[in-house]
Formats: structure tokens, C-alpha cells, sequence
């Protein structure tokens, strides 16, 4: 027996679920070869695969990472809550500079630095502690507020700190170039999430709908500023993109992904989205040889 479904009913209530749906259960209700654009499956020519000559140079594969953060900082490295702390910088010993960089703040206000790392969340631990050394011998230090990377030695082995300079004053122009080291307006200019999306959707095919690559920016974060290049795909196909996600107090993406209001109806919501996807991609194809169209 066939029951009519109601559109707008079934939107209105699909609303906290396509999310929960289209990330967590893609698999369920991907259709194999109606995913639009065809994309090349894995092979020697795949995007991103290194050639025979490149191989050396790879990591062996025991080695190589599975996953990716990357933490792109605006305004620069600071010695608070960042990656990059040398405490003989600003010391009262250096004269004019004395007070500066790590020393700026330490003992002044309503907190010490100290009782502020804590309150948010460092307890008592030391306020840095040793990562690595840098080009001149200094020892770089992990600053108070990223205690939670310095909880995770596993993140910390893999772990490398990039410092880049450029002479861009507005951040207009300078996080494009920052983020994707292409400056605004070049047609190449790309960022990091979209070259994995790209190389992992070939290796994943039509199968697998959820984005392999996420930009998750801070809720500060100004449209002027020109951050939508964190999601830029530049000369790749427009299924490279990365899915930004902004965070904020009146962001529900991380409770709508356990599909609560959903319930009971999971199966039953699955196999409505199923049904409409594949009423959709059908419309997308010509109807003489079921080929996509492309856009």
C-alpha cells in the first residue's frame, strides 16, 4: 500500500532532520551514479595521488595521517592563547621592550593570567610549556589557552606551527593571501579544505553525499573581512567545496546532528529524503540518454 505524503508537512519536519540525515547517514541513501557531476574514481590518474617519481617523497602509509585541523589565527600569533610563546621576549631585563609579548598583560587587571587560565578551564597547569625550537635556538613554548591541544600528545607529535609575514595591511586583502597563499582576485586562489575535498571525493565516488572537508569559523567572524576564502575552490570543480559552518549562540548544527526530534521516525524520514533525492537528481538528467546535466 502506497501512502501520499505531504509535501509541505514533510519539509516543515524535515527541517531538524535533513541535517542530522545528510551527514550521518549519507551512505544509507546515496543513489550510486546520480550524485551529479561524475567524478573520477580511484586510479593512477586521481586527483592528488602522487606519480611514481613523487612516491619518495610520501610518508609511508603506517605514517599518514587520516585527518586534518588546520587553525588559522587572525591578526597574527599572540603569547596568550596561541602556539608561538618565548618568555625571554618582553622580560623586565630588556629595557625598552620590557613588558611586551608575554609580559604585557601578566600581572595587570581584574585577573593575573594565571587565575584567567584557569577559570577557563586550564586548572593548574603550567601556564606554556616547551614545543620546539626555532631558526635562532629559542625554545618556542605552547601558550595558557590551548590547553586542550596540550592535553592530546598524539595531536601534539604531528603537530607543526607555521609563521608567515606579508606586508598587506587590510585584513581584507591579507587573509585571502594568508589562508590560501594566492592573493584576492587570482583565479587559482584555493583553500586547503577544498584540495582535500576534491582528492577525497574521487576516492570516496558517488557513494558518499557528506563533505569530507569543514570550515568552522568563530561567531566574531566579519563577512567584510573576506573569510569566504576558507571555502574557495579557485580551478576546481565546484564539489570541492568545504561546508563552512559559523558558530554561534543561535547555531543549533551540533544538536540538530543527533536528529532528536527526529525520534522514532528516523527510517521512515530516510527513506522520504531517499525518495525525493532521487526525484530531484532524475529531473537533473536528460531524459534521452539519463546523462547529468552540467551547470
Amino acid at each position: 500500500m502506497t501512502r501520499k505524503i505531504d509535501r509541505r508537512r514533510f519539509i516543515q519536519a524535515a527541517s531538524a532532520a535533513t541535517l542530522g540525515a545528510g551527514l550521518l547517514g549519507c551512505n544509507s541513501i546515496a543513489q550510486p551514479g546520480h550524485a551529479g557531476l561524475p567524478l573520477r574514481t580511484a586510479g593512477p590518474n586521481l586527483w592528488g595521488v602522487p606519480s611514481a617519481a613523487q612516491m619518495q617523497a610520501m610518508l609511508p602509509q603506517s605514517a599518514q595521517a587520516q585527518s586534518m585541523l588546520e587553525v588559522f589565527l587572525l591578526g597574527g600569533l599572540n603569547p596568550w592563547d596561541t602556539f608561538y610563546v618565548v618568555p625571554e621576549h618582553g622580560h623586565a631585563s630588556q629595557g625598552d621592550f620590557a613588558r611586551h609579548q608575554w609580559w604585557t598583560f601578566q600581572n595587570q587587571g581584574e585577573l593575573t593570567l594565571s587565575q584567567a587560565a584557569e577559570l577557563c578551564g586550564g586548572g593548574k597547569m603550567p601556564l606554556y610549556e616547551p614545543f620546539s625550537t626555532d631558526s635562532n635556538g629559542k625554545t618556542i613554548n605552547l601558550g595558557p589557552f590551548i590547553y586542550p591541544l596540550r592535553q592530546r600528545p598524539d595531536i601534539l607529535a604531528r603537530m607543526r606551527v607555521y609563521v608567515l609575514r606579508h606586508d598587506i595591511e587590510p585584513h581584507e586583502g591579507a587573509v585571502p593571501l594568508a589562508v590560501t597563499g594566492s592573493p584576492l582576485g587570482a583565479p587559482a586562489l584555493c583553500s586547503t579544505g577544498a584540495h582535500f575535498e576534491r582528492h577525497f571525493r574521487g576516492l570516496g565516488g558517488n557513494t558518499h553525499l557528506a563533505p569530507y572537508s569543514y570550515v568552522i569559523q568563530q561567531p566574531s567572524a566579519s563577512a567584510n573581512e573576506n573569510f569566504e576564502v576558507a571555502t574557495a575552490t579557485g580551478l576546481h570543480h565546484s564539489h570541492s567545496r568545504p561546508l563552512g559552518i559559523r558558530l554561534g549562540p543561535h547555531n543549533d548544527f551540533v544538536k540538530r546532528l543527533h536528529r532528536a526530534s527526529v525520534g522514532k521516525h528516523g527510517v521512515a524520514f530516510d527513506q522520504a529524503l531517499k525518495h525525493y533525492l532521487s526525484e530531484y537528481r532524475a529531473g537533473l538528467n536528460f531524459h534521452a540518454n539519463g546523462q547529468a546535466i552540467r551547470a
